[in-house]
C-alpha cells in the first residue's frame, strides 16, 4: 500500500509554462494551429487582494493584486489544449490617482488544468491606486476580441493572514489534511489545491489534481474518490512530489457558500510539499517554507503536547526555535537504528553532549533550550526522520530544522583521514602498491582506527 512521506518545500519544483505574448503587435499576429473563426467565450472575471507565501511552484510571493478570468471556449472549442495554445489575454486598467491608464498592457498567463478549466491570471505588486476595475481582453487570432471587466477591490479590504499548523496523516490514497485558521482574521471559507509534479503538462502547467472549497468551520478533510474537485480516477503514488496549497478566503458579500473567484475580495495562500508514506494516526506538521536549505515551520503549540515533524533523511539535523518562540522541552527521536544518536546543545558558554536511544524521550534541563543538534543518523534507515517535539510554554513555533549533510572527520582521526586521501592520490600515480591501498581502506582497518573517520 502506498505511504505518506513528508518533504520540505523546494524552490522551482515545477517549470513555469511559456509566458504569454509580450505586446499587442504579437497578439495581432498570433495564428491558429487549425482553421477557426469563433471569438473566445470569457466569463468569471475577478480581481482580488492576494497574499502569497513562499512556495515551490514558482508563484511570486508577497502582497499583490490578482486579476483573471476563465475562458470556456476558444476558436469554437472547449479543448484545453486549444484554449491554452490559441488564446492570449491582455489586461489594462486606469490609475485611480492619476486618471491615466497603465503605461503598457499586462499579459495574463494560462494557469488552468482539467480540474479547473481554462483559467488565465496575472498579478502585480499591491498598489492602492490600481484596485479599480481591470479590463481583460482575449483573442484567438481570428475572431474578434472578447472583453470582460473585473469588479474593483472593495475599499477597506486588507491582506489576509496565512493559515497555520498544516498537518498530514493517513495512508495511501486517503491522506488527511488539517490546518488552523489565521490569527485575528475573519475568514469566509477555504480553498484547497493539490499539485502533482508528475502531472505537469501543457494543459496543466502546475500539475493540479484537486481544487475544492470548504466552509469557514472546516479545518480538516480526507481525500477520497468522492472528494469534490479531484481529478477523476486519480491515484496517489510513492514517487511523485506533491504540494498542497491552502487558501483563506474573504468574500465580497460575506457569503460562506459562494466562494468562486468573482466573489472573493481577498485571499492568502500557504504551501507545503509532501510525498506519500505511512504515518497512520500520527499528524505530521508540514513545513511552510524553505529558508537557506532549512525547513521552516509555523504552528501554534502548547506545553506538554508532542508535535511531530518529518524532515528528509540526512546524517544529522540542527533544530532551532524562532525569535520569541518557547524553548524546546524535550525531543523524541525515532527507533530507526540500533546505535544511539549523538545529541548536543549549548546553555550559556557550556556545551553538553549525550547519547540518546531512539524510541525514548530526551528531556532538556529546566527552562528548555532554544536549539540543539542530532547526529549519527543512518540516512539509509528510513525515508523520513519522524521527530516529536515538546515545548516549555505556549505560543508560535516558527523555527527551523536544517540538515547536516557534510561529513566531518573526528578530530583524533583527521590526520589518518588525510593520510588515506594521500594514499589514494599516490596509488593513482603508481606510487603505492594496490595491495597496500586495499589494506588501508579495508573495513578491519577502519574498525581499528587506521582508516578514514566514519561520517557522522
Amino acid at each position: 500500500m502506498p505511504k505518506l512521506r513528508f518533504t520540505s518545500p523546494r524552490t522551482n519544483l515545477h517549470r513555469h509554462p511559456a509566458r504569454a505574448l509580450g505586446g499587442l503587435a504579437l497578439l495581432a499576429a498570433a495564428c491558429l494551429p487549425s482553421p477557426a473563426t469563433a471569438t473566445p467565450i470569457v466569463q468569471s472575471g475577478f480581481e482580488q487582494l492576494f497574499n502569497i507565501s513562499q512556495n515551490s511552484l514558482g508563484f511570486t510571493t508577497g502582497s499583490r493584486i490578482r486579476y483573471g478570468a476563465t475562458v470556456t471556449s476558444a476558436a469554437g472549442s472547449t479543448n484545453l489544449a486549444v484554449i491554452q495554445n490559441v488564446t492570449t489575454g491582455f489586461a489594462n486598467t486606469t490609475n485611480t490617482v492619476t486618471g491615466l491608464p497603465l503605461a503598457s498592457p499586462r499579459s495574463l498567463t494560462y494557469s488552468g488544468s482539467p480540474v479547473i478549466g481554462g483559467l488565465f491570471t496575472g498579478t502585480i505588486p499591491y498598489n492602492p491606486s490600481l484596485t479599480g476595475p481591470w479590463t481583460l481582453t482575449f483573442s484567438d487570432g481570428v475572431g474578434g476580441p472578447a472583453v470582460v471587466t473585473t469588479p474593483a477591490i472593495p475599499s477597506g479590504v486588507q491582506p489576509l493572514g496565512f493559515v497555520q499548523s498544516i498537518t498530514l496523516s493517513g495512508t495511501g490514497n486517503n491522506p488527511t489534511f488539517t490546518w488552523a485558521a489565521p490569527l485575528n482574521t475573519n475568514v469566509n471559507g477555504y480553498r484547497i489545491n493539490l499539485y502533482d509534479a508528475a502531472q505537469v503538462s501543457p494543459t496543466s502547467p502546475f500539475g493540479q489534481i484537486l481544487s475544492s472549497n470548504f466552509a469557514p468551520t472546516v479545518n480538516s478533510f480526507t481525500v477520497t474518490n468522492g472528494t469534490p474537485g479531484l481529478q477523476p480516477g486519480y491515484n496517489f503514488n510513492t514517487t511523485s512530489q506533491y504540494s498542497i496549497e491552502v487558501s483563506a478566503l474573504q468574500t465580497r458579500n460575506g457569503s460562506t457558500t459562494n466562494l468562486g473567484n468573482p466573489n472573493v475580495a481577498a485571499l492568502s495562500r500557504v504551501y507545503a510539499d509532501f510525498k506519500i508514506t505511512n504515518t497512520g494516526n500520527i499528524q505530521v506538521n508540514l513545513p511552510v517554507a524553505r529558508v537557506n536549505g532549512a525547513d521552516m515551520f509555523d504552528l501554534t503549540v502548547q506545553p506538554g503536547v508532542r508535535y511531530f515533524i518529518a524532515p528528509d533523511m540526512a546524517p544529522g539535523y540542527k533544530y532551532a526555535a524562532g525569535t520569541g518562540n518557547p524553548n524546546f522541552a524535550s525531543v523524541f527521536l525515532p527507533s530507526l537504528q540500533a546505535s544511539p544518536y549523538e545529541l548536543s546543545y549549548t546553555i550559556g558558554n557550556s556545551s553538553f553532549n549525550f547519547q540518546s536511544v531512539g524510541g525514548q524521550e530526551f528531556f532538556f534541563p529546566t527552562g528548555g533550550v532554544n536549539a540543539f543538534s542530532v547526529q549519527g543518523v543512518d540516512p539509509s534507515s528510513a525515508q523520513t526522520f519522524l521527530t516529536g517535539l515538546t515545548f516549555v510554554g505556549g505560543g508560535q513555533f516558527t523555527g527551523t530544522v536544517a540538515p547536516i549533510v557534510t561529513a566531518v572527520p573526528e578530530p583524533a582521526s583527521a590526520g589518518l583521514f588525510l593520510a588515506g586521501v594521500l594514499g589514494v592520490w599516490c596509488a593513482r600515480r603508481g606510487k603505492v602498491p594496490r595491495q597496500s591501498l586495499l589494506r588501508l581502506m579495508h573495513p578491519s582497518a577502519l574498525r581499528q582506527g587506521r582508516g578514514p573517520a566514519r561520517a557522522e
